[in-house]
């Protein structure tokens, strides 16, 4: 009984090395498994190099990109225009000449006589401030309107007992020096 025993363990363990690692058929069939598998690494091999030269081209169309600035706004003008900033009035940072009063400020000097003039006031502290035409000055709203030699015309906004809005002329003489005739 025990022979009969072994004879078909020997049997089943045949037929299942048979089954699984085959009787030598398969050689064949595992070179051209080896043969198929080279042949897809070397359509893949070409495919990649089709994608990389696609992935150029595309970088190529990249490269080629040209900004077109119509109905854009400027980079390089500020987002508030000057006149803007006119009307904003309480809660808007004002200039270091728009916290004096002008009888606070000292004008110091006039260059006229050319196209764009200028003139230097001076504060209490001693520090200077050139001003052009159009510069605000004063806690009223002042403007510089005119520069002249010898003076500063200033318009300056009043609002008189009605409410309505009055302009008034401030005019700011440069000061002759000690000794110096008028």
């Amino acid at each position: 009984m025990t022979d009969l025993k072994t004879k078909i363990f020997i049997a089943t363990s045949l037929i299942l090395f048979i089954l699984c690692f085959g009787w030598g058929a398969n050689s064949d069939s595992e070179g051209a498994l080896k043969d198929k598998s080279s042949q897809i690494k070397a359509k893949t091999v070409q495919t990649e190099k089709q994608v990389s030269i696609e992935d150029k081209a595309k970088s190529k169309k990249v490269l080629e990109y040209r900004y077109n600035p119509l109905g854009r706004p400027d980079p390089f003008k500020p987002f508030i225009s000057p006149g803007a900033l006119k009307g904003m009035g309480a809660g808007f940072p004002l200039s270091p000449l728009q916290k004096f009063d002008i009888n606070q400020l000292k004008l110091v000097g006039i260059i006229w006589g050319i196209k764009d003039s200028r003139a230097v006031f001076e504060d209490s502290a001693g520090k200077g401030y050139i001003v052009s035409r159009g510069t605000l000055i004063g806690r009223k709203g002042g403007k510089v309107d005119k520069i002249e030699e010898g003076k500063i015309i200033i318009k300056e906004k009043k609002v008189d007992y009605l409410g309505r809005i009055r302009k008034k002329i401030v005019i700011v003489k440069l000061r002759k020096l000690e000794g110096e005739r008028k």
